[in-house]
C-alpha cells in the first residue's frame, strides 16, 4: 500500500514538472519563426482604424494636445494606425470632443516626443512588429528594438497570457524587460519594457483572431503601467495603407 502511494506521488510530481523540463527554443530561433509567420501574411502596407480610450497621464497628454485642457482623467477618441516600412508608420488621432486631429509618427521630432511621450512610445513599439518587408528585414528591425530595450535573448521560458501559452524572451523577474510570443502562432503577444524612470510599461497584443483584423494585427491593444491602464485600442476596420 505504502509502495503504491509513493509510486502515485512520484508520478504526480513528474507530471507537474513536465512543462518545466520541456525543451524551449532559443531566442534566435523564436525570432526567426516569428519573422516567418508574420511575413507569410503578406501584409506589408496596411492601416487599422479603431476606437481609443485614454486614462491617467495618457489622457492628460492627449487632451492637452487637442486643446481640451489637461485635467481629464479619461478621454475617448478614434484613430488610425498606418504601417508602411519600419521607419514609416504612425498614428492619426481625433477626439469625439474636438475637431482638431493629432499626428504622431515614428520619425517625429523632439518636440512631439516630449509632448506626447506615451503615444510615441506606443508607435515606437508597434512599428517594428507590424511594419516589415521581407523576412530578414523584419527580423532585423525587431532584433534591433529588443536589444535597445535590454532584453536578454539567451534566456527563454514559458508562461501564460490570459488563456494562451507564450514563449518569454528575457529574465523572468518582473523588473526586467521581456518579449512574449504566442506559442501556437509565434505572433507578438507582449512587450514589457522600461520607460523613463518609472515602472515598466506593458504592451499587450490580443485577439488576433478578430474577423476585423484577420491576424495581420491584434484586435485589441492595451498599454498599462503597473495596475493602471493608460491606452486601450479596439480595431474596427483594416485596409491598405494609402499614400499621404
Amino acid at each position: 500500500m505504502v509502495h503504491s502511494l509513493r509510486k502515485n506521488l512520484l508520478f504526480c510530481l513528474l507530471a507537474l514538472s513536465a512543462p518545466a523540463m520541456a525543451y524551449i527554443l532559443p531566442g534566435g530561433s523564436l525570432l526567426r519563426r516569428m519573422a516567418k509567420a508574420r511575413t507569410q501574411l503578406d501584409a506589408n502596407r496596411f492601416q487599422v482604424e479603431g476606437t481609443f480610450v485614454f486614462r491617467g497621464v495618457a489622457a492628460k497628454e492627449v487632451s492637452a494636445g487637442l486643446n481640451l485642457g489637461d485635467d481629464k482623467s479619461e478621454l475617448q477618441g478614434e484613430g488610425k494606425f498606418s504601417f508602411k516600412t519600419p521607419s514609416q508608420c504612425g498614428l492619426d488621432l481625433k477626439s469625439i470632443e474636438a475637431r482638431k486631429k493629432l499626428k504622431v509618427h515614428l520619425d517625429a521630432g523632439p518636440a512631439t516626443r516630449a509632448t506626447f511621450p506615451y503615444l510615441h512610445v506606443l508607435i515606437e513599439q508597434l512599428c517594428p512588429l507590424f511594419s516589415h518587408g521581407d523576412e530578414s528585414g523584419f527580423r532585423g528591425a525587431v532584433d534591433k528594438n529588443l536589444r535597445h530595450l535590454g532584453i536578454d535573448f539567451r534566456i527563454t521560458s514559458l508562461d501564460r497570457l490570459e488563456t494562451q501559452i507564450a514563449y518569454v524572451l528575457g529574465e523572468t523577474r518582473p523588473e526586467k524587460p521581456q518579449f512574449w510570443l504566442y506559442k501556437s502562432t509565434f505572433f507578438p503577444a507582449r512587450v514589457h519594457f522600461p520607460f523613463r524612470q518609472g515602472p515598466l510599461l506593458d504592451l499587450n497584443l490580443t485577439n488576433y483572431s478578430s474577423p476585423v483584423t484577420s491576424e495581420i494585427f491584434p484586435g485589441k491593444i492595451q498599454l498599462t503601467q503597473g495596475q493602471d491602464e493608460l491606452i486601450r485600442f479596439n480595431a474596427v476596420k483594416t485596409g491598405p495603407s494609402l499614400p499621404e
